[in-house]
């Protein structure tokens, strides 16, 4: 699994994107409000944990997708770069905030557009006095399909972060059975570089409950996915704190 450089990666590229080329701890999660998958559990397994190792991550890849709505949260570390990521989506929806080494972005997305929103000293990091001064307390409205912004496809859309976070890196094993945020759970370890195992629910649905890096990867932190099937509402911005991308120096 490469979840935690993944979403190191990606927010980091938001953030250098918005310039628009112009000048840890484990996340966190109580049992109550984890998953909604040991709601809906019933008292005896699913059979997924009698599974082969990629027939169980087939079935939780297809079982997230499936979901509707689910939140991901996690705080993480790779080498320098730290992470902190809290996404709830729903239906093509999602809203939320990355944050990577302490700067923070507000995050909606409504089909296939996304709405960013950073402080001031963000906006000045990332695309300098210019970008601060049009942005500051406003919204950034873009398109997935700007090509400066692609890798929010990857994570705001719940189709597409399944497959970029469930993707392991090398084969995948079984490694026995424990409980995982009230959660009986199977876990599936990684044998590529990055590493890391995903822990997948044996009782009802078989949902994707964490994701926690290998011991020799350099990387600290966990995702947790919670509150499946539990609806939000994503509303746009009002209009008068929003700008157009193509208000941007550089912008289309």
């Amino acid at each position: 699994m490469r979840p935690i450089r993944l979403l190191v990666t990606i927010p980091a590229a938001v953030l250098l994107a918005a310039g628009c080329g112009e000048d840890t701890t484990a996340g966190s999660g109580s049992p109550a409000s984890t998953s909604s998958a040991s709601a809906s559990a019933s008292s005896s397994g699913s059979g997924v944990a009698a599974l082969s190792a990629d027939e169980i991550l087939k079935k939780a890849t297809a079982a997230l997708k499936a979901a509707g709505s689910v939140r991901i949260k996690g705080e993480g570390r790779s080498g320098t770069e730290r992470f902190a990521i809290d996404l709830r989506y729903s239906d093509a929806n999602s809203t939320g905030t990355l944050g990577v080494n302490g700067q923070t972005i507000e995050l909606r997305k409504i089909g296939q557009t996304v709405y960013l929103k950073g402080s001031r000293e963000f906006w000045k990091g990332t695309g300098g006095e210019s970008a601060a001064e049009l942005l500051t307390g406003k919204w950034l409205k873009t398109p997935l399909t700007d090509k400066r912004f692609s890798g929010l496809s990857e994570l705001t859309d719940l189709e597409e972060a399944a497959d970029g976070i469930l993707d392991p890196d090398g084969a995948l094993s079984k490694s026995g059975e424990k409980t995982v945020n009230g959660v009986p759970c199977v876990g599936l370890v990684s044998s590529g570089k990055d590493g890391g195992t995903l822990w997948v629910a044996t009782t009802g649905e078989p949902y994707p409950v964490r994701i926690e890096p290998g011991a020799g990867s350099g990387e600290q932190g966990a995702l947790d996915f919670t509150d499946y099937g539990e609806k939000v509402t994503v509303e746009a911005p009002p209009a008068d704190l929003v700008v157009d991308v193509s208000k941007l120096p550089g912008g289309n």
